[in-house]
């Protein structure tokens, strides 16, 4: 009995030193990723060493099984009352303790695992979600400009280009006027704020080598009051930025970085405005997105 104990529980030490070595390297590969991986690593750090700290408890419970089995001897020495009755009594308790205590750990294991795959899908679930809601949306665009030019998909697929290139010159630019006729008022606001926060800081962005990769249309939405019609793109390619001072044109940071966009419009006055943009694409941000007409 004792020997099964003790193999049971070198196994869950084995298990703990192995995963511990995982988080180990996912400590070090965070260093150089973003926020999203690292948050991941910190929290299976730590969620490996509540289980580390817990099969270490597990192993305590197990020692003071067998010591408690021994103490309770003291009903008598003959017959062979202390060994069977003593013996055995304390060798089942430690199988039991060390079976439980393997069952648990292997439980915490497996939620750890699945707090990990959540937080995976939630960042890049989306990803397999494009395309069937791409393929949703594109059906009904093709319905909806049957009666309404303002939907027909290769035009929006133009559009939205050309609406992302200007996004980007005015940004470089720090001039949200030369784009103030393809945002919503509520858009303009919010980017003359992030602009004069960069005036402010003595910074601009120099955005280069942009190239579109593709272009999908993922949310309509056709009412019967145009006015109240929407869409989403989502939009991904490659982009050079640099961050570089005002004064001296100095470089401060520069990144080349694949990006995932996610264009929202409105339509006012027979025109699609730009009301919204997702620079960090997520699971929710696709799922919450509406393919419907009432028409």
């Amino acid at each position: 009995m004792e020997i099964s104990f003790i193999a049971g529980h070198k196994q869950d030490e084995k298990i703990i030193f192995i995963l511990l070595n995982i988080s180990g390297y996912l400590l070090l590969l965070s260093l150089t990723m973003k926020t999203f991986y690292k948050s991941v690593a910190v929290l299976f750090m730590l969620l490996l060493m509540q289980a580390d700290l817990f099969a270490r408890g597990g192993g305590g419970g197990h020692g003071g099984g067998g010591h408690g089995g021994g103490g309770h001897s003291s009903g008598g020495y003959h017959g062979g009352g202390y060994h069977s009755s003593s013996y055995h009594s304390s060798g089942r308790s430690l199988t039991n303790t060390a079976r439980s205590g393997q069952g648990d750990f292997h439980a915490f294991l497996i939620v750890v695992g699945g707090i990990v795959v959540l937080l995976i899908a939630g960042r890049y679930g989306h990803k397999l979600l494009v395309p069937s809601k791409a393929a949703k949306a594109k059906k009904q665009l093709a319905k909806s400009a049957v009666n309404d030019s303002m939907w027909d998909e290769t035009y929006l697929h133009q559009f939205v280009r050309d609406v992302f290139m200007r996004v980007q010159r005015a940004w470089m630019g720090q001039d949200v006027r030369k784009i103030s006729d393809i945002l919503t008022p509520v858009l303009v606001i919010k980017y003359q704020a992030v602009l004069n926060q960069q005036k402010r800081e003595g910074v601009y962005n120099l955005l280069a080598n942009v190239q579109i990769s593709n272009i999908r249309i993922v949310g309509v939405k056709d009412v019967r009051y145009n006015n109240a019609d929407t869409f989403s793109a989502y939009i991904t390619g490659t982009i050079t930025d640099e961050l570089r001072r005002i004064r001296d044109n100095d470089l401060v940071s520069k990144g080349d970085s694949r990006f995932e966009d996610l264009y929202h419009f409105v339509r006012k006055d027979n025109r699609w405005l730009l009301d919204e943009i997702d620079n960090e694409v997520r699971f929710r941000d696709i799922t919450g997105l509406a393919i419907d007409t009432d028409q």
